[in-house]
């Protein structure tokens, strides 16, 4: 649903990297009784996400009535920098988008960017949660004669250490049946049969759905039922997933893979990248 656009890599790349705190590994042996006491274990280093520039758009006024009717790349004059997020191990769950920040746009003439500058929708994470890529969009332009732009500003995301699973069994596919998620209620909505099949709506709070990485149906027998995730959206904190079922089936298995030990991260960026597309 994101804005689509031809993206090409960009040379002279200059990125500050984020160093690695490590705790105080040594310790004084204290001698008791002929033994020595063993040294506390290594703090746990934690790798911190980094961010790399992945690729520029600039874009010209359109031509024809008020400068819409053909424009490059059927996009705004302006210009649009998408930026690669990459956790070392994985784990990335999703970009927040409304508390990431761009705190500076700049070229190397001094021209400020950073008119209407926004963080855009739809971020993508990879299935193992490794990398993200994120858009930064602006009104603004390079000055002509500029080799290279300054960014500067903050994302902040979710990450999780890892899955488990959390079994449901028996459930009646009815509307107002009910789970739970942990301590939180999901509530199974209007169940509308379209032929062979029936479209499902799970209603739960936007929280528990982000503490929810998948759903899988299963028969009596443990056997995959054949099921597709049709959508999902929220409103404030209240959200719904749709999933499309064989209308024969009236009870289900689900095993849910929940995210543990969420936590929200900060990470500065601050670049420096050429403008040759090679």
């Amino acid at each position: 649903m994101s804005p689509s656009c031809r993206r090409r890599s960009l040379g002279a790349l200059s990125i500050i990297a984020v160093a690695l705190g490590l705790g105080p590994t040594g310790a004084a042996i204290a001698v008791a009784q002929g033994k020595g006491k063993p040294k506390p274990a290594p703090a746990t280093v934690t790798a911190m996400p980094t961010v790399s520039v992945a690729g520029l758009r600039v874009v010209m006024p359109g031509l024809g009535e008020q400068g819409t009717e053909i424009r490059a790349f059927n996009e705004s004059s302006g210009m649009a920098l998408a930026l690669f997020v990459k956790l070392s191990g994985g784990g990335i769950v999703e970009m927040v988008n409304d508390k990431s920040a761009l705190t500076s746009l700049t070229d190397d003439t001094g021209a400020n960017l950073l008119e209407e500058a926004r963080f855009g929708p739809f971020p993508k994470v990879t299935k193992d949660g490794s990398a993200a890529l994120i858009e930064v969009e602006a009104r603004g332009r390079p000055s002509q004669g500029a080799t290279s732009i300054s960014a500067e500003g903050s994302i902040v995301l979710r990450s999780s250490s890892g899955t488990t699973v959390q079994k449901v069994s028996g459930l009646r596919l009815e509307s107002g049946k009910t789970f739970k998620v942990g301590t939180a209620i999901v509530t199974l909505g209007e169940v509308t049969a379209q032929g062979d099949y029936a479209g499902l709506t799970l209603k739960l709070s936007r929280s528990t759905l982000l503490t929810i990485k998948e759903i899988r149906f299963k028969d009596a027998k443990g056997q995959p039922i054949s099921t597709s995730r049709t959508g999902s959206g929220w409103s404030n904190d209240d959200a719904e997933v749709s999933y499309q079922i064989p209308a024969a089936v009236k009870t289900a298995n689900l095993e849910l893979d929940v995210w543990q030990n969420l936590k929200e991260q900060t990470v500065p960026f601050n670049l420096k990248f050429g403008l040759s597309l090679r």
